[in-house]
């Protein structure tokens, strides 16, 4: 992502009952939080939340809008490989008991 860019991103959320799928057969999403590491909020990148660009979870998809400050678009820290941010995942599923998974995923930030 160049941080002039507004983007939006997808999370597909796996289901079934291999060790590593977050939701269980049957489960489904109650809520969801998106938030972001202390680096991707120093470098001005923020998970959009207004309007149009608000998290929505659709069954297995969460998708969400990204940009950065513009008053830190020019920073140095996005020269050459730019950093890696991180979006935070944090599910809560409707299994009774509730379970919760967090899931890391980074984004690379870079002048294209």
């Amino acid at each position: 992502m160049d941080p002039t860019d507004i983007l939006d991103f997808y999370f597909e959320i796996s289901q079934g009952d291999a060790t590593g799928d977050i939701l269980m057969t049957g489960e489904e999403i109650a809520s969801f939080t998106l938030g972001t590491t202390a680096e991707a909020t120093a470098g001005g990148v923020r998970i959009m939340s207004d309007g149009v660009r608000a998290p929505i979870a659709d069954g297995r998809i969460i998708r969400f809008w990204m940009d950065v400050d513009p008053t830190t678009q020019s920073s140095t820290i996005f020269d050459s490989r730019g950093i890696l941010v991180g979006i935070v995942l944090t599910i809560t599923t409707d299994a009774d008991p509730l379970r919760k998974k967090q899931r890391t995923v980074g984004i690379r930030v870079a002048n294209q």
